[in-house]
C-alpha cells in the first residue's frame, strides 16, 4: 500500500484531485482521502470547497445515523472517529488485529456482540462493524463523561483509563488530555477531535451546533490543532494540514462558540 502510494508523487495536483476524485467515487476513500492530504499538504494551498468535503466525507450514511441516534453519540463525534480509524475502508486490518470501519480488536468485538446479541460477528461487514463499534463508543461515552475519556479507553482500553481517572482524573479535560502517557493515545484523541469538528462545520446543521456547543468541541480542537501545530517533526499523513487550514476558517467564523 505505502509503495502504492509513494507512486502517486510524481503526479500534478490537477490529476492528483481527478484521481482522489474517482477513487472516492469508486469505492476507494481511504486511497482518495490519502492522496488529496497528500498533496493538498505538500502544496500548501487551502483546499476548496469540494476538497473539503472529499476530505471528510460521509459514507454508510444510514448505519452511521442510525447507530449513533441508538447509542446517543454525536453524528459527527462518530464519523469522526470512523475517519480516524480506517478512513472509511471496511476491510483494514491493522498489524495489532483490530479490523474494519471502527478498527475493534476481536475480543472487545465478540464481548460487545454478546451483549448487542449480534451473530455472526463479521467485522469486514460495514452493518456489524459500525453497529459494534458505536455500541463500544457509546458505552465508553456513558461509562466515562468526557470525549477525551471516551477516545482514550476505546484506544488504549478501559483498564488503562481507570487508572489514568484515579491518578489524574481531577484534571481540568484539556490538562487530562496532555497528561496522558502514552503518545499514540494523546494524538489519537487529538486527531478525532479535530475531525468531530471539522465534520460539524462542514455539515453543519442546528443540531451539529448545539453539539459543539455542549460538548466542547471547538475548544478542545482549537486547543489540540495549537500543540500540533509547535512541533516540527515530519507527519506520517499530510491530512493534517487542510484540517488546520478548515479549523482556522472555522474558528472565524464561529468566535462565540469559544
Amino acid at each position: 500500500y505505502n509503495r502504492g502510494m509513494n507512486s502517486v508523487d510524481g503526479l500534478s495536483f490537477n490529476t492528483a484531485e481527478k484521481l482522489s476524485a474517482t477513487l472516492l467515487e469508486h469505492g476507494f476513500p481511504r486511497e482518495g482521502i490519502n492522496i488529496l492530504g497528500r498533496f493538498i499538504g505538500r502544496s500548501g494551498t487551502l483546499p476548496t470547497e469540494q476538497n473539503r468535503f472529499r476530505l471528510y466525507p460521509v459514507i454508510y450514511e444510514k448505519i452511521v445515523e442510525n447507530t449513533a441516534i441508538r447509542e446517543d453519540i454525536p453524528l459527527f463525534f462518530l464519523y469522526a472517529l470512523i475517519r480516524e480509524e480506517s478512513y472509511f475502508d471496511p476491510d483494514i486490518v491493522s498489524h495489532a488485529g483490530a479490523t474494519g470501519l471502527t478498527q475493534l480488536m476481536p475480543g472487545t468485538a465478540l464481548d460487545m456482540a454478546r451483549k448487542m446479541k449480534i451473530h455472526p460477528v463479521d467485522l469486514e461487514d460495514p452493518e456489524v462493524n459500525i453497529t459494534l463499534g458505536s455500541g463500544y463508543l457509546g458505552e465508553m461515552l456513558k461509562r466515562y463523561g468526557t470525549p477525551i475519556s471516551a477516545l482514550g479507553a476505546y484506544n488504549a482500553g478501559p483498564g488503562r483509563m481507570r487508572r489514568w481517572n484515579a491518578e489524574f482524573g481531577d484534571l481540568e479535560p484539556l490538562l487530562f488530555l496532555e497528561a496522558i502517557p502514552f503518545r499514540e493515545t494523546r494524538d489519537y484523541c487529538k486527531r478525532v477531535l479535530v475531525s468531530s469538528v471539522v465534520y460539524g462545520y462542514l455539515y453543519r446543521s442546528e443540531e451539529h451546533t448545539s453539539e459543539l456547543q455542549s460538548h466542547s468541541f471547538i475548544s478542545y480542537a482549537v486547543f489540540c490543532l495549537k500543540k500540533k501545530n509547535k512541533k516540527k517533526t515530519r507527519h506520517k499523513h499530510y491530512t493534517c494540514l487542510p484540517s488546520t487550514h478548515i479549523m482556522l476558517q472555522l474558528t472565524h467564523s464561529n468566535q462565540h462558540l469559544l
